[in-house]
């Protein structure tokens, strides 16, 4: 598969039929015979699913953070990141 940056892509094709039969009665009342048919339900339900995966794609030019990645800058850790305390530890364990 060819695309452009920003194209989108569509995969899919996994399908899945679920069928299910539920019988529902009074216990003991289902072994009498014609009035155990009288006394219970059935159900029948089918359930289809399929699964579609969108994939957009971006193409990286420069993968500097000066290039591409520019808009990201801010989400870096500054240059002290290290020396701060890590939020996760207890306290007597820094």
């Amino acid at each position: 598969m060819r695309l452009q940056s920003g194209q989108t892509a569509v995969l899919g094709g996994l399908m899945e039929d679920l069928v299910t039969d539920n019988q529902d009665s009074i216990p003991g009342a289902n072994q009498i015979p014609g009035v155990g048919s009288l006394l219970s339900q059935r159900s029948a339900a089918n359930t289809k699913s399929e699964l579609v995966i969108f994939l957009r794609s971006t193409v990286i030019r420069d993968d500097s953070v000066n290039g591409d990645y520019a808009n990201f800058r801010s989400l870096l850790p500054g240059d002290d990141f290290l020396l701060q305390p890590n939020p996760s530890k207890p306290p007597h364990l820094q």
